[in-house]
């Protein structure tokens, strides 16, 4: 058995070739395919963050509109008109306020807050939500901080609001 193994080594010189070179091109092949299947898993990895980023990109575009809406909303606003500009919605829908009071101004960052307290007897429940939808998509930027909503002692169907409201303007 060794002779015949020395004469393939020393004498059959192209067999040896042959053999050498089969043995490198399957360890290339083999190298080959394993880089192409990582390559693909690679690839597959990017696509899905590639779609997670863009519809990320989506919202902060979305988010970028918003912000940039408000704060058009609040350089309109100027000093504390928070009475008039609940007036202005309840002369819209036709109602009449028992009370309006002007409440604190406060400062928060770069802007101020003027609160007003606004008192509504003998309503109903429509009414109030017009009002709720008008305040809270007025061109002013407000929130409502409180609410309160009660049934009327004498008339049940009738109901008293008293809300918070504040308005939001640039310093």
């Amino acid at each position: 058995m060794k002779t015949i193994l020395n004469k393939i080594l020393f004498f059959d010189k192209p067999l040896l070739f042959i053999a050498a070179l089969s043995i490198i091109l399957l360890v290339i092949s083999v190298r080959s395919s394993l880089i192409a299947a990582e390559t693909v898993h690679k690839s597959e990895d990017l696509r899905s963050q590639y779609t997670v980023i863009s519809s990320l990109s989506e919202e902060v575009i979305a988010l970028k509109k918003f912000v940039t809406s408000q704060e058009g909303k609040l350089k309109t606003v100027k000093g504390s008109a928070v009475v008039s500009t609940l007036e202005n919605i309840l002369n819209e829908l036709g109602l009449k306020a028992d009370s309006i009071k002007p409440m604190q101004k406060k400062k928060i960052d770069q802007h101020f807050e003027n609160d007003a307290e606004i008192e509504i007897e003998s309503t109903d429940l429509n009414s109030i939500i017009n009002l709720l939808y008008l305040i809270k998509n007025s061109r002013a930027p407000m929130k409502i901080k409180n609410s309160l909503i009660k049934t009327s002692f004498e008339n049940p169907d009738k109901l008293i609001l008293n809300l918070t409201v504040s308005l939001l303007s640039a310093a």
